[in-house]
Order: structure tokens, then sequence, then C-alpha cells
């Protein structure tokens, strides 16, 4: 089979598909059969008025048929069974073509016989095998020619009783027999191929959506991992439906009355992450602040933001819990702890300094442009404060915090509580300090059988279960690895520990692959039975006897079917049990069936092709109820005009061969016949030239055009048939026969009426290879034929017919034979041309709904990362949009070390003298607003084109981070030149940023100052966090550029000497001298 799927499931998955559809065209095959059968034996009954072999034959085959149409229809039929069916019905028309042969049933002397007789019946069976069996064209083929030999055969052996110019009736027989073989075959082929293509089609648009919404699945957990799903949702909303009546940036927080807030910072970090190399430190980072996300989830608290080996977390937000200070509380014992196991592993001497207040705080982004999640509060001041002055391996709790934990901890007082700062016009509270006892380390340490405790290690792998390691051997100093023993026990307890994903995973969907359930995918033939003659006489019997043998041929048959049924059943069953069997030996390189065969087939299922049709489309004339999904499908390229413009050319050979051969041969059939040749010879020659692009129109783009042309070339072909039968005179038939030859006016008269009905099928098979033409035009195409032949038979040419039958006595008059075989055909064709418009539009409306879907997905993808590109660098969130990053190591997680970036700290010091929460400016929420606005103005310079090196990395409260040399395409190289270039980028930055404040202050009437600091040198970017990833950048030279800021003075940007010495041709410095910038150093510094 030349279409046939190589892989075997997806073939059983296509049989699938098309079982509705070649069910429903048994369906129809079989209800024309019994139409046949039933008209047939009617007629016969009429004209005969008693039982004949022929009339019983033809009512026990409608029986027969009836049956095997309500099995057909019945829920017991499979698409497995499909296939038997057919050859069930192949059968069957092979003995229903037995009784339309040349052959006398009856005594000799009934009625005679001509070589005519049956060549529509037989052309009927062969077009109804090839245009609705679900057989191989081989099949088709083979009953084409095997009808065709059997009625040539007979003719020439037992030869008829019209003999006038034999030769001629065999050889016109011939070529409408080639004519309907050919027809046949282009429609079985394109038929076919429709199918295959409709359901490929299908399958390539159902995997390009699929793989749309994979990635903007990926989008979706990396947004929801950055941001709260109800923060991103409401900002989803106002990409997809701007407002234009807004003028102040729109302002993306929620207020939150009680909540506890916890700030932690690792003392002592920069000594371990000296002895790191790039990687190493990214990951030993990601390592700490993954498990700290880890106990944020399971203590219920959400982690805020990331700020070097800074931790900031909430517990209340989104939802609302009464037992906020207490998760607070144990989330930071179990962060001490986790630092603890660190400082043990490493011998250095780190700690966790954590401070945890409770309050109410206002959630959520400010900005425009790379949003980070944030909380703003004076509460949020006190926790921080609360943090840098507690010590080290300890909870540092305010007073407010210790109400809320109802005595369940105990608590003991700071020494030197008087000391420590807290935020201005904040009420002095005491604060305390929490013990650390072993016991509320939960869920960090599992005791095992040795009595030996074990720790919770990260694992860096999607979808894979947490192994607890038995202990810590060491730790590697060259790597700064945890190194582990290789025995892991996996426990119970750790069932919520799989939720776990690390950023380098967080965004990766796993390629879940699914069993198809499917079936036989391999048929085989059957073989008829060679030996089986249903010829023989019979004789002349009484009605009553006629009915009980027509009785007992159906049961005789029914029974002959019914075996033959099960046979080939049980056949099919066994070489499906074998197919099963044999699979697992045949391809062990793939899986049966991926999602998308695993979607595919639901979709079979569930979508019924008789609803599709209900819901969508005309039952009348097959358009669709959507007139513009109507217009886009009629605007379709048809591929296949050359090819039926090229069948028509042959058509109309074979129909002017068939017309010179056996009925008058007139001049004017002769003119029609080059005029019609030369019409479709000019549009071969169009459509070659267009496509060789040796001319500039091209016929096919137009489907008007394409329409026009098909039914100009149908009026052609038809009108040299048809004026030629109607201008012949008729031929006095009472005349001898045998001196027909000799009469001078011979090539005018017509001896065989019979070929002009078939002369009108020969039409209708000009009009059935235009597959593209709707059924409603073809039929009325058809009508407009068939009532031009039927006009002559019954009115300009009737007294040949009756001639003629006066000759033959004929059971049926030849004119009434003649409207029935019109009738069926045309019947038979529409009923096709239907089902084939049906399957075309059925694609179509596959395609068309999965363009849709497609689309909007893609809209949604859209949304997704233009919010992506504000929360994460363009060239960072591609690297986990890539797909090799699901077949990465567990360990490769974004990591970039620069050896120059320029890095910018500024922030508003001045901001909390604004700030207030009162009722007057909402809780401080107007303030906010405030902020909002001078955020957003700072990061609409990044859209400018000066500004494009420019990388924002996040806002933390008043403070904007920026830095220059991050983009692949704008790194900074290691000379003075090109590190001069981007700082002066990063300088008129800063001066814009003024610019903008100055605006503000104007707007708000407010004194508002930025105080910067920067500084330049090598820096490791990366992505750190389980929960929510952030980017960030770390190294000494980040710190340094906070500490100029932090130690800087409002209205000045203060530098470092390794910005001072590429720039000071550039701009003017005033040296400031040797500042303190810690505890332990001073640098040279200089205000720009």
């Amino acid at each position: 089979h030349r279409y046939r799927f190589d892989d075997s499931d997806i073939e059983d998955l296509y049989e699938r598909y098309v079982f509705q559809l070649q069910r429903t065209s048994l369906q129809c095959l079989l209800v024309l059969l019994i139409a046949l059968c039933v008209s047939v034996a009617v007629l016969d009954f009429i004209f005969v008025a008693y039982a004949t072999v022929e009339n019983i034959s033809h009512l026990a085959m409608s029986v027969v048929f009836t049956i095997l149409l309500i099995f057909i229809h019945t829920r017991f039929m499979t698409y497995s069974q499909i296939p038997i069916a057919g050859y069930l019905v192949a059968f069957l028309c092979l003995c229903l073509a037995a009784v339309a042969l040349p052959v006398n049933y009856m005594d000799q002397d009934v009625w005679k016989f001509t070589a005519v007789d049956g060549v529509w019946r037989l052309c009927y069976l062969i077009l109804a095998t090839y245009a609705f069996l679900p057989l191989r064209i081989c099949v088709g083929i083979l009953v084409g020619l095997a009808l065709p030999s059997a009625h040539t055969a007979l003719c020439i052996l037992n030869p008829v009783s019209y003999q006038v110019l034999l030769w001629r009736q065999l050889t016109a027989n011939a070529i409408i027999f080639i004519a309907v073989n050919i027809v046949g075959i282009y429609i079985h082929d394109r038929r076919e191929h429709a199918q295959r293509k409709v359901f490929s089609n299908i399958r390539a648009c159902v995997a390009g959506r699929m793989h749309m919404e994979d990635e903007n699945e990926k989008l979706e957990r990396m947004l929801n991992s950055i941001l709260p799903p109800n923060i991103a949702m409401e900002m989803k909303n106002d990409v997809k439906h701007p407002r234009d009546d807004v003028v102040l940036q729109n302002v993306y927080a929620q207020k939150h009355n009680s909540v506890s807030i916890l700030s932690a910072d690792i003392s002592g970090f920069s000594a371990l992450v000296s002895q790191c190399s790039a990687l190493e430190l990214v990951q030993v980072i990601n390592e700490i602040m993954g498990r700290f996300d880890q106990l944020a989830s399971e203590t219920h608290c959400v982690r805020v933001r990331l700020h070097g080996d800074g931790y900031f977390a909430v517990c209340g937000v989104p939802d609302a819990r009464p037992d906020h200070a207490k998760c607070c509380v144990e989330l930071g014992l179990d962060m001490t702890h986790v630092i603890g196991m660190v400082r043990e592993a490493t011998d250095m001497d780190l700690g966790l300094r954590v401070g945890v207040h409770s309050g109410s705080v206002l959630c959520g982004v400010i900005g425009t442009k790379k949003w980070q999640y944030d909380v703003w509060s004076d509460d949020v001041h006190v926790a921080k404060h609360l943090e840098t002055s507690g010590v080290p391996g300890r909870v540092h709790v305010s007073h407010t915090t210790v109400e809320y934990l109802h005595g369940e901890f105990g608590v003991e007082a700071l020494p030197g509580q008087e000391s420590f700062l807290i935020v201005a016009d904040h009420p002095r509270r005491k604060s305390f300090l929490l013990p650390s006892p072993m016991e509320n380390a939960k869920k960090l340490f599992n005791g095992g059988k040795d009595g030996k405790m074990t720790v919770n290690r990260l694992m860096y792998a999607n979808d894979l279960p947490v192994p607890i390691c038995r202990n810590v051997v060491g730790w590697k100093r060259s790597g700064l690895q945890l190194i582990y023993t290789q025995t892991c026990i996996r426990t119970a307890e750790q069932s919520s520990y799989f939720e776990y994903h690390p950023p380098a995973i967080v965004f990766s969907i796993s390629s879940f692959r699914f069993k198809l359930f499917s079936h036989c995918s391999t048929f085989a033939f059957l073989c008829l039975p060679h030996n089986y003659n249903i010829f023989g006489k019979a004789k002349c019997v009484i009605v009553s006897v006629s009915f009980i043998i027509m009785i007992s041929l159906s049961v005789f048959l029914f029974v002959i079917v019914s075996f033959l049924f099960f046979c080939m059943h049980f056949f099919f069953l066994a070489k499906n049990v074998t197919d099963k069997m044999l699979r697992p030996f045949k391809r062990l390189d793939r899986v049966p069936s991926d999602r998308v065969e695993r979607y595919l087939a639901s979709a079979i299922d569930t979508k019924s092709i008789d609803k599709m049709k209900t819901d969508h489309v005309n039952y009348v004339s097959l358009k669709f109820k959507n007139h513009s999904k109507e217009r886009r499908y009629l605007r379709q390229d048809d591929s296949s005009f050359p090819t039926v413009m090229l069948l028509s050319l042959i058509m109309l050979v074979l129909s002017s061969a068939m017309q010179a051969l056996v009925l008058p041969r007139t001049l004017l059939l002769i003119l029609l016949f080059i005029v019609s040749f030369t019409w479709v010879a000019v549009i071969l020659i169009l459509l070659l030239g267009s496509r060789l692009k040796c001319i500039g129109c091209d016929l096919q783009e137009s489907a008007i055009l394409r329409v026009l042309i098909m039914t100009v070339t149908i009026l052609f072909v038809y009108s040299v048939s048809q004026v030629n039968v109607v201008i012949f005179f008729a031929a006095n038939h009472s005349v001898d026969i045998s001196v027909i030859a000799f009469n001078h006016n011979y090539h005018l008269k017509c001896e065989m009426p019979q070929y002009i009905y078939l002369s009108g099928i020969m039409g209708y098979l000009l009009i059935c290879i235009f597959m593209k033409l709707t059924s409603l035009a073809k039929v009325l195409l058809m009508l407009f034929v068939a009532a031009g032949y039927v006009a002559v038979m019954e009115y300009t040419h009737q007294s040949i017919f009756k001639a003629m039958d006066t000759i033959m006595r004929p059971p049926v008059p030849t004119d009434v034979v003649g409207i029935l075989a019109l009738v069926h055909c045309l019947v038979l064709l529409f009923v096709q041309a239907r089902e084939f418009e049906w399957i075309h539009r059925l694609a179509f409306l596959w395609k068309d709904q999965a363009r849709e879907e497609r689309e909007e997905t893609m809209d949604i993808q859209l949304v997704n990362r233009r919010l992506l590109g504000n929360v994460l660098p363009v060239h960072v969130a591609l690297f986990y949009l890539d797909p090799l990053q699901l077949s990465r190591d567990y360990l490769d997680i974004y990591c970039r070390p620069y050896s120059r970036v320029g890095i910018m700290f500024a922030s508003i010091p001045n901001f909390g003298e604004f700030y207030s929460q009162m009722d007057s400016n909402n809780r401080g929420a107007d303030c906010l607003k405030v902020l909002n606005d001078i955020i957003g103005d700072f990061d609409e310079l990044l859209d400018q084109d000066h500004f494009k090196a420019v990388e924002k990395l996040k806002t933390m409260g008043t403070c904007y981070m920026a830095a220059v040399g991050l983009n692949p395409e704008r790194t900074i190289h290691e000379t003075e030149q090109s590190t001069a270039l981007y700082l002066s980028v990063l300088v008129e930055f800063v001066m814009a940023m003024r610019e903008k404040l100055e605006i503000n202050n104007n707007s708000y009437c407010t004194r508002f100052q930025l105080r910067v600091g920067m500084n330049v040198g090598p820096t490791v970017a990366g992505v750190v966090g389980a929960k929510r990833p952030q980017f960030d950048l770390y190294g000494q030279a980040v710190n340094i550029a906070s500490l100029m800021e932090a130690r800087g003075q409002a209205g000045f940007t203060q530098v470092t000497d390794a910005v001072y010495r590429p720039l000071r041709e550039r701009y003017q410095f005033q040296c400031r001298g040797p500042t303190q910038i810690n505890h332990r150093s001073e640098l040279l510094t200089y205000f720009l």
C-alpha cells in the first residue's frame, strides 16, 4: 500500500480515525445496492409478470444486503471488522454481477441478448467497489478487470443473438470499461490520499499545538515560580486588554494586615565565596537557597527576595494564616540548622542571623521591567533591623511576634536590648532570642538505624525522589560540594519534598509517553472460492414455488455469508493476537504511542463525526454554517487541477471513440471534438507554462476561474455526444439487418440505441473526476445531462428504442432500462461526491480548528513571553526555554562568569520620610503608587536605543539595581576603551534617572534625591532558588557596588577607582578619599 504509514501503531490509529467514515460509506453503498436490487426486481416483475431467476436473485440479494446493513449499524461493528465487511460486500457484488451477465437462465426462446446487455450494471458495481468499499486498490482493480473480462468472454464464447457488428460492440464496451476503471482508480486514490492526508495534517497540527502548549506551560510555570499566580494573572489580563484611560502605571500590590516577616543573612559567607569558582559559587548558593525555599514551602512561608546571601520571606501571604508567627519562627530555626551543617562540613565560621517581626505589609510588584515580588511597610524595616542586630545562629524576634506565639516557644531577653536601632517613629519594643533546640529542626535531620543523624540533600533531577543520605563524609575544598555516601534511604516522610523543583528544571515539562489502546493493524486478503458456480439453467416455475425458491436462496446466501464472516473474523482475530505477541520484538526503539497519538486516540473516541457535521455543516448543501469559514474553504488551493484536466482530455477521447464506433458518425461530431480537444489542450499548456514559470498568470490561483474552466470543459465534452445523438436520423429497424451494411447512409443510422444512455453515464464519469466541485454543483450538472438524454430516449428518438425492442423482445423496455441506469448511476455518483466533499470539509474543519487553537495558544504564549521578558533577561529565559535543557545534567544550572561588568545601585534614601501608613494615604498604598511611578519612569528609559546595553536586575524597596555587560551581544572586553564605552552608557543612564526623578518631584511636590553607587569588575551571573528562581549577580564587585551606594551621599554618585580610571577623561570626578566601606577595610572612592 503506497499510502500506508510505516509505523503500525499510527496505521492502527488511522484505521480508528476513518472507521466512522468507512462505516458510513458501507451503509450508503448497502442502501444503494438494496435500492438497485429492489428496483430491478420490481421492474422485472412488472414487465415479465412471473418469477424469474433474475428477479428472485435480486430480491434475495436485497434481503442479504439489508441484514448486513443492520449489523453494520449496530454497536457490535468495530473498526477491526471493517475490512471483513468490505470483502463480504465485494463478494456479494460479484454474485450480483453474475446475474447481470448476458446469460439466459430461462428458455432460449423467451428473449434475445446483445453484447451491451448488463454493461451499465457492471459499470455501477465497479464504480461502487472503487468508491465505497474500504479495500485496497488492487482489490478494486481485480474486480474492475474480472467483470469486463467475464462479460466479454461470455459474449464471444456464448454468441449473443444480435450479431450486427459484434466487434464494434465489444470494442465500445471495452472503452466504457476502461473509462470506468480509470475514473474508479482515480476516485479511490484521491479518497485514500485525502483521508490519510487529513489524518497526517491533523496529527501534525495536534503535534504543533501540543508543542506550543508545552512551551506555554513552561512559561506558565516559570512565571508562577517567580510571581504569585494571582499577581501573574492580573498582569496577563492587563497585557491582553490594555486600558487607554489609565494615566499612571498599574500597581500590582495587595494589602495584608496580619503577617510575619523573616529577614535572614549569612555571616562569614564572603570567606566561603572566596574559595569558589564561578560555577561552584552559584551551585553553593543555589544549594543553600534551594533548601531554604523547600523549608519555606513546608512551613507555609513565601520567599520574597534574595540579595546575595540574604533571604527574605513572609508568612500569611497571599492566604492569611493564624499561625503565621509560629511558621516564620520554625522556618528561622530550620534555616539556622542548615547553615550549622554547612559550618560543620566546611570548618568555616558561618552563621545565620534571623530577624522575625509581625505586622502588616503591602505585597506585589512595581515598575514595568524586571518585576520582582516584594513587600513594603514599616514592619519590613523592623524585621531587617532585627536581623542586622541579632546574634548568628539565633532567631531574633520582636515583642509583637512573641505575643502571636502564645507561649509555644521559650524566649530570653537579648542582652543590651536598649542598644539596637529601630525604625524611626516606631515604638520601642523588647526583643527576644529564641533557643534553637535540635528538636525544632524539622525535616532536616532524620535518625538512621545506626543512630547517626542524616541530612536531606537537594536533588536536581526532574521528578526524581529525593535521597536521604547517611552522613556527610567531608567537604571537598576544590569543588566545595558536599560529598555523601552512596547509601540512600527513601522515606515516606519526605513525600512532600518530592515537589522540589530546582531552577534548572522548574521550567521543564517531563516528556511522558503513554500506551495506545491499539488493535489489529495488518489485514489479509480473503481468497474467494474459485469453484463457486452460480451459472445454470432454471425452469420456469409458478409464482408460489418462485417465492419458496427466493426464500431458500436467501437463507442459503445468508448461511454462506455468515460462515465466511465468522471464518474471516477468527482469521483476523488470530492475526491480531499474533501481531500483539510479536510487537515487542519488532521495534524496541519507540514507545507505541506518544502524547500526540494518545491525544488523537482520545479525540477519535470522544468526537463524533456526525456531531461535527451537525454542529458546523448544513446537512443538505454541506456548506459551513459559518460564512467566513465557507469562503476560506472555497478559496483553498487545488493541487489536483492539472491532473483532472488531463483526465478530462482522456475522457473526451474515449467518449468520442465510443460514439464513433457504435453511434452515428456526423460531421458535427468531428468539429465539436476538435473544439473540445483544443480547449482542454490550451488549458493544459497554460498550466504547464505557469508550472515552468514561463507565463505570469496561474489558472490555479483563482477558485472562481477554476470552477469556470471545469464547467466549460464539462459542457464541451457533453456537447460532443449529446449533439451528435440529437442530429442523426432514425434508422428504420424494420429493414433486414443483412442489407443495412450496403446502405449508403449507414454511418447516420443507429443500430444500438443502448449506447445513448451509456453516453450519458460517460458524461457522469467526466463530472465525477472534478473532485473539488461541490456535490451540489455536480448533481445539477448530472441532472442537466440526464434530462438531455431522457428527452432523447422518450421524445425525439423513442421510435429507435421501440424498433429495437421489437427485434430483441427484452423483458424490460430498453428506454426504461436506460432511465433506470441514468437514475441509479446519478444517485451513486452523487452520494460518492457528497462523501468525498464531506471528507474534504472534515479535513478543513479539523485543520481550521487546530489553527484556531494554535493561534489562541500563540496569543497566550506571546503574553507569557512578554511577561517573562519583564522578569528575566532574554538570554536567561531562552536558556530555560531551550528544549535541550530537558536533557542537561541535573547540576547544569544557569551561571556565567564575566570578566567585567558595570554595576549600579541607586536608591531614594529620603523616601522613608514620605512613606507613612495612615488612613489618609490608604495605609501606605498611595505612597507606593508614587514609588511605582518613579520606578516605572526609570524602566521606560530602558526602551531607548541608547540604553539597550543596560540590564535592570531588580528593585529592593526603593533601591534600583542595573548593570551593563551582561547581554552576550554586548559584553565588556578587557580593554579600557570598551570599559569606558559601556560605563559611560551606565553613567548616562544614571543622569537620565535623575532627570526623571526631578520631573516626578515637580509633579508630586517632593524632594526626592538619588544616592548612587557604581563599580566595575569580575562577577558571576546565575539563577538560584527553588520555588522562586531569581537572576542575580554574585561576587566582590557586586558587594562593593552595593556598599558604594549604602556609604554614599544623597544626590551624589559614588564610584570606585576601577570606574574612575577609564572615565576620568570623559567626566569630572571629585576624590572623596579613603572611605570606610565596612568594619574591616576602606577604599579610595570618588564622586562623579
